[in-house]
């Protein structure tokens, strides 16, 4: 027992030993933190000093006072300058999202509106009542049945005040009052035509340019400029599907006119089709 403690002492003293340096260490790295909190709270102290003697107008008593104020306040600038570039770096962050996502909401109801073609059937209405005064009482009876047929009554035409030139309609679509307002624009390199369907309250439903063949009756280009959505939207696309069914009956007919002169040419009355 005795050989085997004395085998032991060895390591025993290394161990006690090492505990103590690492005590000794303990020891100063502690006396040395307390220093340098000592030494942070004497800046601390005097930082503050100095401030106050800076806010209250007095004199700096040293150089190094000086140029401690200058340097304080170039870092409080730095810092400031940085805080403010985290906010404009946020902010642009915001606005680069929020502009995607309204783009691309607006991209897609550009899309709805051409796909469904609102710009042509707003041109056609225009066009088709623009003149609507010029005409005797048996033409305007004979496209108020027309129109009556895709939904529309009560029309009254007016010219447009101011430049460029143009018309105002005003019409009754499915008991709901709307004006349509055209704008002529024409320049030396093109033209087209600005349409703004308003509502009963005067708020803007939709503006599109359309650029219509020297004919008039179809369109080389069109765009959507502005669309609000609403009830009105509906009643747009219920009169563009009248006027597609009016315009195959009218192609139909037309097609059947040798029939029509066959029948007169050889007084021949056609038998009736069975209900």
């Amino acid at each position: 027992m005795t050989e085997f403690v004395v085998s032991m002492r060895p390591g025993l003293t290394l161990t006690l030993v090492a505990l103590a340096l690492a005590a000794l260490l303990g020891i100063a790295l502690w006396f040395d933190d307390a220093r340098a909190k000592r030494r942070a709270e004497r800046k601390a102290a005097e930082r503050q000093r100095l401030r106050e003697r800076a806010q209250a107008g007095l004199p700096m008593e040293k150089t190094s006072d000086i140029e401690f104020i200058w340097s304080d306040a170039m870092r409080s600038m730095e810092s400031l300058q940085d805080q403010l570039k985290e906010n404009l770096r946020s902010l642009e962050n915001k606005l680069k999202d929020e502009r995607q996502e309204v783009e691309m909401k607006v991209e897609t109801l550009k899309s709805l509106a051409r796909t469904n073609r609102l710009p042509l059937t707003l041109y056609e209405i225009y066009e088709g009542l623009r003149h609507f005064n010029r005409k005797n009482e048996e033409a305007q009876a004979a496209d108020m049945v027309w129109h009556g047929k895709i939904g529309i009554t009560q029309v009254d035409v007016v010219d447009a005040i101011g430049d460029p030139p143009g018309y105002e309609i005003f019409f009754i679509m499915d008991d709901e009052s709307y004006l349509l307002v055209g704008r002529h624009h024409r320049y030396s390199r093109t033209s087209f035509i600005e349409l703004s369907l308003v509502d009963r309250d005067n708020s803007k439903l939709a503006t599109v340019r359309v650029r219509p063949d020297a004919d008039g009756r179809s369109l080389l280009a069109d765009a959507v400029i502005t669309i609000r959505s609403g009830p009105w939207i509906q009643a747009m696309l219920s009169c563009r599907a009248k006027m597609d069914v009016r315009a195959q009956e009218v192609n139909l007919m037309a097609a059947h006119a040798d029939v029509e002169r066959l029948k007169e040419n050889f007084q021949i009355q056609a038998t009736p089709p069975s209900p």
